[in-house]
């Protein structure tokens, strides 16, 4: 029997067997489990109870559960159109639609729902691992180059964008991390934004199986160095320098960019509400990674389109009410532009 969930203002209907209902529930339920155990590090975390046995045998009683969580997807035995079949019914069904991204939601302090995310999340990896979600326009292209045995090169093509996608994000992700702790270590914040900011790596790791796999090994610590994976990718695919380079630097620029925005877009007035406060530390936090991902002549380009704009006229009518956050933008880049600070902040990856 097939069950249908109906978008009513798109009349967009997902079908769904109800044995798929019942493996969704089962998964539902592990996740929830896992959640629980999450909730828990968190608030031994945060009550300096880090180092107990308390907080390993719940690291132990985790672990036990995200095997069964494995288990469960196996089982499901997953592919392109019943991953992306389920995710249509997750936002539709479940979400309404009403969905942001997993990075938006962390930086808004935006924590409702976070279980169906991490399903989303599981699932999305079925989708883009399949070469089929990129097949009909690559297709299209490489029939105009000519180019034989079409098939192989499209899989061959999305491996190498997927698999550097992939690293990319779970690299900024971390270095993220790296960079919410030295806010922690270098500013005196109260116990609540302390606790918000320990929050934030829980809650990371939670929706993303690339960071809870890479912090669960060091039982939930704040990366103190990041590997740099992408570039270990990047040689195995005979990319070279200099390409490897321009897309770590256009991954990092598309986010700082977008970050900048947003912390430029909150007025005076705005800082005075907590939330927005430490939304704005974590944004800070994201910025800085992305800095990290780019070279100082890309950084001093950056800086200097800034600089135009906030010394301009228009800038300084614009931002007039906004001048906490145009002081965060211009310390934050300045830090950056400081070639032995730069160089300092990129010790901290390792190269594979």
């Amino acid at each position: 029997m097939t069950m249908y969930a109906l978008n009513e203002s798109k009349g967009m209907v997902v079908n769904m067997k109800i044995e798929e209902i019942e493996q969704l529930n089962n998964i539902i339920k592990t996740t929830n489990s896992i959640k629980t155990l999450y909730n828990k590090l968190y608030e031994l975390e945060i009550n300096n109870k880090k180092n107990t046995e308390e907080y390993n045998k719940t690291l132990n009683y985790l672990d036990m559960a995200i095997e069964v969580e494995n288990s469960e997807y196996d089982r499901c035995k997953f592919n392109y159109e019943k991953s992306k079949r389920w995710m249509e019914y997750i936002l539709i069904e479940m979400l309404h639609n009403k969905f942001c991204n997993n990075e938006i939601s962390v930086l808004e302090l935006n924590y409702e729902k976070l279980e169906l995310r991490r399903i989303l999340n599981c699932l999305s990896k079925y989708v883009n691992e399949s070469p089929k979600s990129v097949f009909a326009e690559i297709s299209i292209i490489l029939r105009m180059l000519g180019v034989s045995d079409i098939e192989k090169k499209v899989e061959e093509t999305h491996s190498l964008n997927y698999k550097m996608d992939r690293e990319l994000k779970r690299e900024m992700a971390l270095s993220f991390l790296y960079f919410i702790n030295k806010e922690i270590s270098d500013n005196n914040y109260n116990n609540k934004y302390k606790n918000e900011l320990i929050r934030t790596k829980y809650n990371l790791s939670f929706i993303s199986k690339l960071v809870e796999n890479n912090l669960f090994v060091d039982n939930f610590q704040f990366p103190n160095e990041l590997n740099n994976y992408s570039k270990f990718i990047a040689n195995s695919l005979d990319i070279n320098d200099k390409i490897y380079e321009n897309i770590k630097n256009e991954f990092g620029k598309s986010v700082a960019e977008e970050e900048i925005i947003n912390i430029l877009s909150i007025n005076n007035y705005q800082y005075k509400d907590e939330k927005v406060k430490i939304s704005s530390i974590l944004r800070i936090s994201l910025i800085k990674s992305s800095l990290l991902f780019m070279t100082y002549e890309n950084i001093e380009y950056l800086n200097d389109i800034y600089d135009e704009l906030f010394n301009n006229s228009m800038g300084d009518y614009k931002y007039l009410n906004n001048s906490i956050s145009v002081d965060i933008v211009k310390k934050c880049i300045s830090k950056f532009l400081n070639i032995e600070n730069l160089k300092k902040l990129k010790k901290i990856i390792n190269n594979i």
